[in-house]
């Protein structure tokens, strides 16, 4: 591992972020872009209690959720009044039609600002019919639109729902706030036997403590920070990697 420890500015990977590159070996051959992972957070406690298997496709995630259903536990409650959650929801329902070729070219012009983004009558079409079909098969109803963080939360907490979803950090908070064994699972494709997690885009950047020992350093490492993170500063830094 490379000591950093003399370097004033460094770009950081939190060990959670990397896990989920380790091949059959338990080893690390490649870093991923920085990002923090989002998974279904489950009570494994619950599931065992109900003897209810843990899913690993979605044929069987919804198995589990019409199981917990029908013994009137909640399968997973999820904070569909963020607004994060809705955008999560629908990528992470039709994940199938967003890697489609039609999805990628679409991705690619909505990034780029390429032009006129349209919400097509058949792309758009097919993402929202697999969303819908999630919210049933997950046994959401209209006025989950309501449930917020904290609501969501509590009810995974207190044992009335089995799933709910978050980063590594929320995780721990909430294993922290309950007396269960808590496990991520993935999301799972509807079209295939195939899973993934869900990234969200992040900037770790780590200053030398030492800096706080030299006022006119500090002040220009923050101002680098402030180019690198601005709109100019992201345009080149795109330009850069392409």
């Amino acid at each position: 591992m490379k000591n950093i420890a003399s370097y004033d500015v460094v770009s950081k990977y939190y060990s959670y972020a990397v896990e989920y590159y380790k091949d059959t070996d338990d080893e690390i051959q490649w870093l991923p872009i920085c990002a923090i992972p989002q998974t279904i957070i489950a009570n494994k406690t619950l599931f065992d209690q109900y003897g209810i298997k843990v899913p690993e496709n979605y044929e069987e995630y919804v198995q589990v959720c019409q199981q917990f259903y029908d013994k009137g536990i909640k399968p997973y409650s999820m904070d569909l009044a963020e607004d994060w959650s809705n955008q999560e929801i629908i990528q992470a329902a039709a994940i199938g039609e967003f890697t489609s070729l039609d999805g990628i070219d679409w991705r690619n012009k909505a990034e780029t600002s390429a032009g006129e983004i349209k919400f097509d009558d058949v792309l758009w079409k097919r993402i929202f019919s697999e969303t819908s079909q999630f919210l049933k098969d997950s046994h959401f109803s209209k006025e989950d639109i309501n449930v917020n963080i904290n609501t969501g939360t509590q009810m995974f907490v207190e044992g009335k729902s089995a799933m709910f979803h978050g980063q590594p950090t929320d995780m721990q908070k909430l294993q922290d706030q309950m007396d269960a064994e808590l496990i991520r699972i993935p999301y799972f494709l509807q079209t295939s036997d195939s899973s993934f997690v869900y990234m969200f885009p992040s900037l770790n950047i780590a200053f030398n403590k030492e800096l706080e020992k030299n006022k006119e350093k500090l002040d220009t490492a923050l101002d680098v920070l402030d180019c690198m993170i601005s709109e100019q500063g992201q345009n080149l830094l795109q330009m850069e990697v392409v």
